[in-house]
C-alpha cells in the first residue's frame, strides 16, 4: 500500500502547491519474462507503429527518446566536432608537453 501512496504523490499535477518532483527508474531484464528475440521484435514493431502515426502540422518526424542523441553521436563520430581555435591550440600544447615528458 505504501508504494501506491508514494507513486500517487510523485504523480501530482504540475502547479500544485508544495509539489516536489520525484523520479522513479525501474530497470528490468526483458528476457526474464519473454525470449529476448521476441522482446526485440515486439519493441521494433511498437516503435514502427509509433513512427507511422500521422504527423501534426509543423512536425517533421516522431522521435523516440534518445534517438536524437544517438544520431548526433554517430554524426560527430563520422565528422568530428567543432571546437574553438584557442581550445585546440591549448590542447595541442598540452599534448606536446606530455609527449616531452
Amino acid at each position: 500500500m505504501r508504494g501506491r501512496r508514494d507513486a500517487a504523490r510523485s504523480c501530482r499535477a504540475a502547479g500544485t502547491r508544495g509539489t516536489r518532483w520525484r523520479s522513479r527508474c525501474i530497470a528490468f531484464k526483458p528476457d526474464l519474462f519473454v525470449p529476448l528475440e521476441d522482446y526485440r521484435r515486439a519493441l521494433a514493431a511498437e516503435i514502427a507503429a509509433i513512427k507511422a502515426m500521422p504527423l501534426q502540422e509543423g512536425i517533421d518526424e516522431i522521435r523516440i527518446p534518445g534517438e536524437r542523441a544517438y544520431r548526433d553521436r554517430a554524426r560527430r563520430t563520422r565528422k568530428g566536432i567543432e571546437i574553438d581555435r584557442r581550445i585546440h591550440d591549448a590542447l595541442s600544447a598540452l599534448a606536446e608537453e606530455r609527449r616531452r615528458g
